[in-house]
């Protein structure tokens, strides 16, 4: 019953025609603002997730807001948010389902500053653990086939992509929320550093810390500058969200010896 069950969610012409299915169908919607109050479009995408994966990713990005731009007298428009990362949450939200969860499946909601990714149940690790924890997955027998055709890699990097997309735009870290029925993943776009709430500087510095540590970087105060995208004369202003993030217990400083200048940082598990 689960092989006809992920073989339909991959490869049906139309899930519709499962009615245990119905609901597992990707839902895209896009609403006017940051509230739910006033939707403008839905997209149900009815064939299977191998099968639509793309179209899927295609359409999303279609509906991201473009920022304009003016550099050196030309217009340019700039993306808010990178494909790397929306394609990581469209994989994670349909691999990680839970499919013993009736009436409920896989959505994606775009707003004018935020893209949400859910799906039914809770998340398999420690949210705090999330990049460095081994993969765990929900339907391992979709999740190695969606690796074999180079939709995931079922190596557990999903977050690190979506934090390297979301780095190299110099935004906030993805946020990752969880209860007994559900996981969300939501990404923010902000215009400036200034624009960032407090909780959004110490994710993204305990989050990048974590990144560099698994991937053997040193954490230094420039280092965490150039994730935020300031200049050097801002230094103080990161050394306040480092504060922050050591008194909320998220990183500890790696040598207590070590001068004002020459610290250097890992994450509290570390």
């Amino acid at each position: 019953m689960l092989s006809q069950t992920w073989g339909a969610l991959l490869f049906a012409k139309n899930i519709n025609d499962f009615s245990r299915l119905k609901r597992k169908a990707i839902r895209v919607i896009q609403y006017k603002g940051s509230s739910r109050t006033q939707a403008l479009r839905e997209q149900v995408f009815t064939k299977g997730y191998a099968i639509q994966f793309d179209d899927v990713t295609d359409y999303v990005m279609t509906l991201i807001p473009q920022e304009e731009i003016i550099e050196g007298g030309r217009r340019e428009e700039k993306i808010m948010f990178p494909r790397k990362a929306i394609r990581e949450m469209i994989g994670n939200m349909i691999i990680h389902q839970d499919l013993a969860v009736h009436g409920s499946g896989p959505i994606l909601e775009v707003f004018d500053t935020r893209v949400e990714a859910s799906n039914p149940g809770s998340l398999l690790v420690d949210i705090d653990r999330i990049i460095d924890t081994a993969p765990h997955s929900r339907n391992e027998n979709m999740a190695s086939f969606l690796r074999i055709v180079r939709i995931c890699e079922e190596r557990g990097s999903g977050f690190d992509r979506m934090e390297e997309g979301m780095n190299e735009l110099k935004i906030p870290a993805p946020k990752v929320e969880t209860s007994e029925d559900f996981t969300r993943i939501k990404l923010f776009w902000f215009n400036d550093i200034s624009d960032w709430k407090k909780d959004d500087r110490i994710r993204t510095c305990y989050l990048y810390t974590c990144y560099c540590y698994i991937n053997e970087i040193d954490v230094s105060n420039a280092v965490l500058r150039e994730r935020f995208g300031v200049s050097s004369n801002k230094k103080a202003m990161i050394s306040k969200i480092i504060k922050s993030t050591i008194d909320a217990g998220y990183i500890k400083i790696y040598d207590e010896t070590a001068s004002m200048k020459m610290r250097r940082y890992k994450p509290y598990w570390a």
